[in-house]
């Protein structure tokens, strides 16, 4: 069955980046950061195993790093939505499983 780490309305702001973060959770497909206000960036560690990654309602979040996205290759959907993000990294093209992109009421500038 689908493994999935649901991390809905925690009050985190960051995930530590000097260890492996939620990287080392080799079989995690699905993580759901739903409802973190205070989450203020996607995380740089995230298992390549993911499928499923979703910030909806996370208020606070605004930056979208590069490398955050480079290890999520079998990542099929990604949502964004009622974020701050005013943009999104370039890797985020080669995310060729991506089949969802929600971005309803983000903050995009430019796409």
């Amino acid at each position: 069955g689908t493994e999935v780490l649901e991390l809905q309305a925690n009050t985190f702001d960051k995930f530590a980046s000097s260890n492996s973060g939620l990287s080392g959770l080799k079989s995690v497909q699905e993580v759901h950061f739903d409802s973190c206000p205070s989450l203020l960036s996607v995380p740089r560690s995230l298992p390549a195993s993911l499928t499923s990654l979703t910030f909806a309602k996370c208020g606070g979040l605004e930056k979208f790093p590069n490398d955050a996205a480079k290890p999520l290759k079998k990542l099929q959907v990604l949502d964004l939505s009622l974020t701050k993000l005013t943009s999104l990294p370039d890797d985020i093209s080669k995310l060729s499983q991506l089949e969802v992109l929600d971005l309803q009421d983000a903050k995009l500038t430019a796409i």
